[in-house]
């Protein structure tokens, strides 16, 4: 059921761009300049097409604290991903569409070549999408990135089991980058190292 349908007829879907469909579903993409303004931050991006879908719904509390729900294995989803443009810079967030027949386990495996290639004396990059997410698990949002995706390759989800497995990952990461930091290695080969004990 489209959220359009749950509202019922003569819904305002204000600022949105309904010629498109990305993750969010049909009719939730914020027009391309209200986009401009969310560069640089995935969630608050997440939120706004959230609450911009619900119309005036998105003014009650209940749905405030809901229009977040999903994104963390959605940005996960994004990263796996890699998506690139033709200049080969990865495509933002607010532009993506999940690609239904793409090779999960494929994007698994350079997600762990790359958090392997950032270890000492780590073999380099094998090709383009590996450079990129190797770039994505050491940059500034390190423990974003690197969460976000475990969370999509353990099986995203949302809920209380979801939010609980998160914290646990949480806490682990920042356990072994602190382990990694005082060893000489690099926080960014966590996804490396969960990766052989799942």
């Amino acid at each position: 059921m489209a959220i359009g349908d749950f509202m019922g007829g003569g819904y305002n879907f204000g600022g949105l761009n309904t010629g498109q469909t990305p993750m969010f579903g049909a009719g939730a993409v914020l027009d391309p300049n209200v986009q401009a303004t969310f560069a640089g931050q995935p969630e608050a991006y997440w939120a706004a097409s959230r609450l911009a879908n619900l119309g005036d719904y998105g003014a009650l509390p209940q749905f405030q604290r809901a229009a977040t729900m999903g994104y963390q294995p959605a940005l996960g989803r994004y990263l796996m991903a890699s998506p690139t443009t033709a200049a080969g810079e990865l495509m933002p967030f607010s532009g993506y569409t999940p690609d239904p027949t793409a090779d999960r386990t494929q994007q698994w495996q350079d997600v762990v070549a790359a958090s392997a290639s950032l270890a000492p004396g780590g073999v380099p990059t094998a090709n383009a999408r590996q450079l990129t997410m190797a770039g994505l698990l050491s940059g500034e949002n390190a423990r974003r990135n690197a969460l976000a995706i475990a969370q999509a390759q353990m099986g995203g989800g949302v809920g209380y089991l979801a939010n609980a497995r998160q914290r646990a990952l949480g806490n682990i990461y920042d356990l072994y980058s602190a382990r990694a930091g005082a060893a000489g290695s690099a926080p960014g080969t966590f996804l490396n190292w969960l990766s052989d004990r799942i």
